[in-house]
């Protein structure tokens, strides 16, 4: 099987500018995106900064009291 390919950006990047594509280590079968911030009232004005890996598996931190939503994708550079 071929590695899947994510974007990842380690220290928090606007989400226009995490680009950086890797190829993943055979174990990791998921993309991550973890948000960090999110400017409330216009989104559209709103900066967005992301962190984005590979991992082995989705472990979303959304349950009551998280501040950082993770969003998982399994196919190439979602």
């Amino acid at each position: 099987a071929q590695s899947l390919r994510c974007y990842t950006c380690q220290e928090p990047t606007e989400i226009s500018r995490c680009k950086t594509a890797v190829v993943c280590p055979p174990t990791a079968t998921v993309c991550t995106t973890t948000l960090h911030s999110v400017e409330t009232g216009y989104p559209f004005f709103g900066n967005i900064t992301v962190t984005r890996a590979c991992e082995e598996e989705c472990l979303s931190y959304d349950g009551i009291g998280a501040s950082r939503p993770k969003s998982c994708c399994y196919t190439d550079l979602c």
